[in-house]
């Protein structure tokens, strides 16, 4: 099997290509803004233990939160595919709640690090982690939006399109788990 036809496995429609060109972009713009990331992390000299066990707890809950959206819109294309469009829907809106509870999350460990924290964003870590992280969370927005229209109209829509901005959005999250998260974990106090 070559590249072709394991592409036109992934991406079925005119829309899903068009998605999948968009995501290929987008994925450009974030791998250039976590190799900024990388090197900063590597070439400083000062770099804060700001994420502690009680952060990583909510990062690996908005983990799981993140893949069960995956694996709910999934199934929602599979079942628009096969005329299921009641289930699709309720899918969907299960993915919207999901994503909804990993936006609030992310909220709070946004204001637990600016409020209590006292992290700056003219820090190399500040800067790194909101851009990283704020990046993230608009395609978390945009990914909600996105879904409701779908589900909104759903014999008119494409949910495999919509699935793939899904799946790019939580790619993203796990490089963002690993990359911010875990490496810049401090476990002394457990």
């Amino acid at each position: 099997m070559n590249a072709r036809e394991l592409l036109r496995g992934v991406v079925r429609t005119r829309r899903q290509r068009a998605m999948f060109l968009c995501l290929c972009a987008d994925g450009v713009v974030f791998l250039a803004l976590f190799t900024a990331y990388i090197y900063l992390r590597v070439h400083s000299t000062e770099w804060p233990v700001a994420l502690h066990f009680a952060s990583g707890l909510m990062a690996f809950a908005m983990t799981l939160f993140t893949v069960c959206g995956s694996f709910t819109m999934a199934v929602a294309a599979r079942e628009q595919r096969k005329g299921n469009e009641v289930i699709a829907v309720r899918l969907i809106l299960a993915t919207i709640a999901l994503f909804g509870t990993f936006l609030l999350l992310d909220a709070m460990e946004w204001a637990r690090l600016l409020l209590f924290e006292r992290v700056s964003i003219s820090t190399a870590f500040g800067s790194t982690f909101f851009a990283l992280s704020g990046y993230h969370a608009l395609h978390v927005l945009v990914a909600l939006f996105y879904m409701a229209a779908v589900a909104g109209r759903i014999k008119r829509s494409d949910v495999g399109a919509c699935a793939l901005f899904v799946h790019f959005t939580n790619l993203v999250w796990l490089a963002l788990f690993v990359g911010l998260y875990l490496s810049n974990a401090d476990l002394k106090g457990l």
